[in-house]
């Protein structure tokens, strides 16, 4: 089974995997985007950046999956259609902007929201982990766990043992 990319965290300028998040913590969905599985490393077909400004919950960039046909497309067209151009195909439908931020082509069936900056009114935990290399070659996982009311850090705790396998 492939290892699946998690989204991220940076909080007191530290960056953090999002181990867990209960309730979930964003839906691409919930903005009119529907990502699309273009990878085996990540299932969800999007990745999430997250900061922690002045005790507030932002998303700050979104990575999304999103490889559909041309408009027009059929099934009985090829890929590399010379004819495609001539009748307006060929180009896809746009995803929708993202609190003001538009998506850029950044290739391998990616796209890129950058600098969203959006405020989320999340409540709930949030299980972080920071992966530091050991010099005999072994990783320690450096576990954080934060607590949110309505987008905002009420509570940090340390946690004393994190494994890897530790999975969102």
């Amino acid at each position: 089974m492939t290892d699946q990319e998690r989204n991220s965290l940076r909080y007191k300028e530290s960056g953090y995997d999002l181990l867990s998040a209960n309730p979930g913590l964003f839906s691409p969905w919930d903005h009119g985007i529907e990502p699309q599985d273009v990878s085996s490393s990540n299932w969800s077909g999007y990745l999430a950046g997250f900061e922690v400004v002045s005790h507030r919950l932002y998303l700050v960039s979104l990575y999304v999956g999103y490889s559909p046909k041309p408009r027009g497309w059929t099934s009985e067209m090829k890929e590399n259609d010379p004819l495609a151009d001539l009748w307006g195909f060929g180009s896809v439908a746009p995803l929708p902007p993202l609190n003001g931020a538009t998506a850029e082509d950044v290739g391998g069936g990616y796209w890129l929201y950058r600098d969203i900056g959006l405020a989320l009114d999340y409540t709930g935990k949030l299980v972080l982990g920071e992966v530091h290399q050991k010099l005999d070659g072994t990783e320690d996982v450096v576990g954080l766990e934060l607590e949110f009311r309505s987008g905002v850090v009420t509570n940090e705790q340390r946690l004393s043992s994190l494994h890897e396998d530790n999975e969102l």
